[in-house]
């Protein structure tokens, strides 16, 4: 170890301060040499003899100090700096070639740290949790959209099963899921605000190893329904009061009943970055698991921890035998059947198929970045060729002939590399402040896995795209090398199929990119094309109950009637309704049996105008009206869906259902099924109540429809609901349009990254047949001047040279569709409206690609075209250096 770490100092030293160590290198040799001399004047030998014998029983001093220099590894630094200076100074004469290779290298490097910044974020960093690893989500069925909450939620009785009897899982904490965004109001502290609560248990924030950056966590005590204590968020904290270190002890107003803060969550800790993506927590309350909680009946996602050793086969299995034991408790117990997943699984696992895709596609963008490189390197090598074949001729070894070339790329690809970092951390900055519901995504940033990344994509690029130059140029024939006269044509018989070959690998592998981006495109119109089964253009909406708990359900609802009253007044106002559910957001269903029939359908409480304001298309029958009150019969509206599945080939209007409340409820009308959950999934069965005759309703949401701007519009109904209500949040306004277009974020965010990669490779494929054509135009000036001058016409050349280009072309392209059409059934589960073989976007791709091919040949075919036949017999051969 000690000789190790002398012989770093020594590197170290001839690396930072080599004019010490080369003085005492002379000073030992001298000494060494006088010392000789010494001796051999002693043994009665001249002056001169006596330095003339010394010198030759020493050796050459050169010699001796490149031996020295080789042992403290001097020699190897002074050659790779020598490399490096060499390799500046011929790119600097050659700056066009080096910046565009930069530039290239500097997009692809930046696009494939940009992906893999977002798959480590997503997939490969650990969660900001204690041991993440061992964590579980624990679910009642299978998860999904659309499912109901009360069936895919958990009692507190399996809570207390799983957490007593357990022996495979260390602890279980739960996530309460029933509350809805804005339910309560921040009065009191400045402007009125409606913020969102999370409950939790009191044992989730232990469990995950999350502590608070101020004050504390719940005591025992403090965990209790409707609790006076509450944890802020940390953006919540930051954004309403200044990060103030005070907050700790100090009394808020919220839903006028005042609550102490007794702690502020890290920044680490983000639950809607994490499990609620496009949400936002502002305070977190205690959810006891209490006699009381257990009544409500299934209302908790379950995290769990598993024990050391413990496998989550095992845990699962343990689970599923716990969940069948019979119960002996005294309250009804809802049945459990446990699923357990990895929580990074449940969290994010719906993000692979996507990350895999850009993945091979950055992968792809990177290969043809290398082959459009190679093709520029070794068109900029055939002026080189003498160059290389001189310093072979003065000793250069072959080896030492490569070691040069892959360091000038080295130094391109790390140039391109600074490029790329640069463009890496401005992309994944627009990325993470995207308003976009994918989990984690906030979390995406450039850290050190990435620049580590940055840098090896960029070494590997370097040697990849500089290989093959490197050794090509190497092995260059040395005698006919400078025999030649430097006509050059030599260089395009023996080497022109490479250059053909790297621009044949770049079609292909375009051509795989395109059609990928050309289905999720097409897939992304046509999911724009849906028919909704609502408007949601030129409708805007807000959150208008003004407290949770009303003085009596009378004076609640004549609130909504001024309400109403109020908006209809406003200027340019056309429609206005009100509803407990927004479009792509809550889901609430009940399940019904008529006869021999079952449904599930989703549950909406509206009032009179609703239809219209949303743009929903009354089939049949008739709207609500304010006679639909208490005092009126009770009444309901069914969409299509539902009137089908409960009354098939049935005029379902004047036909009733029987829910819990013993009462029957008549359809007055039928309206035309919309799309509640995204925009991809079907229309479900849907059942309308009147807002007067029904109160099991929590949030309530104006829903104005006008001929304004959005801007004109919010301004109208701010100047009439202002004078209503000081305390209602005015600010809180929502376009029903943009609701639809965060729903579909993840998908644009994919056809965005995608279409960009397909069209940087056709970019870079177009560049390298226009440099191939160019290049083979410039290696046959003198054979095109001999044709010009025997009576081609420029129409003929042009014809040759075009049909060249659309050879290569045809060649990558049919190579390409064969590999796009692998990706395709690859990808199908990321397309929608679209088969995977769908011939439109295949034969778009194919004439795309030979138009671009042929428009990246025309140029110099026209160049070529024009030549003088006599100035060309007499040019010298130049080569292109776009390739």
């Amino acid at each position: 170890m000690e000789h190790w770490f002398k012989r770093l100092y020594w590197r170290l030293e001839v690396l930072f301060r080599k004019d010490r160590p080369e003085a005492e290198l002379e000073e030992e040799i001298r000494y060494h040499l006088e010392r000789e001399i010494e001796a051999n004047v002693r043994a009665g030998m001249s002056a001169a003899a006596a330095r003339r014998k010394a010198m030759l029983d020493f050796g050459g001093v050169e010699w001796t100090k490149e031996q020295v220099r080789d042992v403290r590894g001097a020699r190897i630094l002074d050659d790779l700096f020598r490399d490096i200076r060499q390799s500046f100074r011929s790119l600097r004469r050659d700056f066009g070639l080096a910046a565009l290779a930069i530039l290239i290298v500097g997009l692809g490097v930046g696009a494939s740290s940009t992906v893999f910044s977002v798959a480590n974020a997503l997939l490969l960093r650990p969660l900001p949790f204690e041991d993440p690893g061992s964590l579980v989500w624990i679910a009642n069925r299978e998860w999904g959209r659309g499912q109901r909450l009360s069936t895919i939620s958990v009692q507190v009785s399996h809570v207390w099963d799983l957490q007593s009897q357990s022996r495979l899982l260390s602890d279980v904490a739960g996530v309460y899921l029933f509350d809805r965004a804005g339910d309560h109001i921040l009065t009191g502290s400045g402007t009125p605000e409606r913020l969102n609560r999370l409950r939790v248990t009191e044992n989730l924030f232990p469990m995950l190893g999350v502590r608070p950056q101020l004050g504390r966590l719940f005591t025992a005590e403090e965990v209790k329904l409707d609790a006076g204590a509450v944890l802020l968020s940390y953006g919540f904290w930051v954004r309403r009061f200044g990060a103030d270190p005070d907050i700790v002890g100090r009394t808020l107003t919220i839903n006028d009943e005042p609550v102490t803060v007794v702690g502020v969550l890290p920044a680490s800790f983000d639950f809607t970055t994490i499990f609620e993506p496009g949400s936002r927590i502002d305070f977190v309350a205690p959810f006891p698991l209490s006699e009381e909680t257990n009544r409500r009946g299934n209302t908790l996602a379950l995290i769990g921890r598993l024990r050391p050793g413990a496998t989550i086969e095992a845990a699962q299995a343990e689970a599923t035998s716990i969940a069948e034991r019979p119960y002996q408790g005294a309250t009804y117990r809802n049945e459990f059947v446990p699923r357990l997943s990895p929580l990074r699984e449940h969290i994010s696992g719906g993000s692979r198929p996507a990350m895999m895709l850009l993945a091979g596609a950055v992968g792809l963008v990177m290969l043809i970045v290398c082959a459009n490189l190679s093709n520029l390197l070794l068109a900029r090598g055939a002026t080189r060729e003498k160059e290389i074949a001189i310093r072979a001729a003065l000793g250069a070894s072959r080896r030492r002939l490569i070691r040069q070339m892959l360091t000038e790329s080295a130094v391109l690809a790390l140039g391109g590399a600074a490029l790329g970092l640069l463009l890496a951390v401005a992309g994944t900055h627009a990325l993470a402040n995207m308003d976009a519901s994918i989990p984690l995504l906030e979390q995406v940033r450039v850290d050190g896995a990435a620049l580590g990344f940055t840098v090896f994509a960029a070494v590997v690029a370097g040697l990849v795209f500089g290989l093959t130059p490197a050794v090509r140029l190497s092995a260059v024939a040395l005698n006919e090398s400078l025999k030649e006269t430097g006509r050059g044509h030599s260089e395009g018989k023996r080497h022109g199929w490479l250059r053909g070959a790297l621009v044949v690998s770049e079609v292909a592998l375009a051509c795989v990119l395109l059609v990928g981006a050309g289905l999720l495109l097409r897939s992304f119109f046509r999911v724009l094309e849906v028919d909704l089964g609502f408007q949601p253009r030129g409708a805007v909406t807000l959150r208008i109950d003004p407290q949770t708990r009303p003085p009596t359900p009378a004076q609640r609802m004549a609130y909504f009637d001024e309400v109403l009253r109020r908006v209809r007044s406003a200027p340019g106002i056309e429609a206005v309704g009100l509803t407990d559910v927004l479009p792509v957001a809550f889901n609430r269903r009940w399940g019904m049996r008529v006869g021999e029939h079952r449904a599930s359908p989703y549950v909406r409480i509206v009032s009179e105008g609703y239809l219209r304001a949303m743009g929903l298309t009354l089939i049949a029958g008739r709207d609500f009206s304010v006679q639909d009150n208490d005092n009126g019969r009770p009444v309901i509206l069914v969409n299509e869906l539902l009137a089908q599945a409960l009354w098939p080939g049935e005029d379902p209007l004047g036909k009733t259902v029987k829910l819990w409340s013993g009462d029957a409820w008549e359809v007055i009308g039928v309206v035309r099924g919309m799309r509640h959950l995204t925009p991809e999934q079907e229309p479900g069965p849907e059942i309308f109540f009147p807002m007067r005759q029904n109160r099991d309703y929590g949030a309530v949401h104006l829903i104005a429809r006008g001929s304004l701007s959005v801007a004109n519009l919010t301004a109208a109904l701010r100047d009439v609901l202002a004078p209503l209500d000081p305390n209602l949040p005015m600010n809180e306004f929502r376009v029903i349009q943009d609701i639809i277009d965060k729903s579909m974020s993840p998908r644009r965010i994919l056809v965005l990254l995608l279409t960009g990669f397909a069209g940087f490779a056709l970019v870079l494929a177009s560049l390298g047949i226009y440099g191939v054509i160019s290049y083979s135009v410039s290696q046959r000036t003198q054979e095109i001047g001999i044709r010009n001058a025997l009576g081609a016409s420029p129409v003929d050349l042009q014809k040759r040279i075009l049909i060249e280009t659309l050879r290569l072309a045809a060649v990558g392209m049919a190579l390409g569709l064969c590999g796009a059409w692998v990706l395709a059934r690859v990808m199908r589960g990321l397309l929608y409206g679209v088969t995977s073989s769908d011939p439109t976007t295949f034969l778009a791709v194919s004439v795309f690609v030979l138009t671009v091919a042929a428009l990246a040949g025309y140029l110099p075919a026209r160049r070529a075209s024009r030549l003088d036949p006599v100035e060309a017999l007499r040019a010298e051969p130049r080569s292109a250096l776009v390739g």
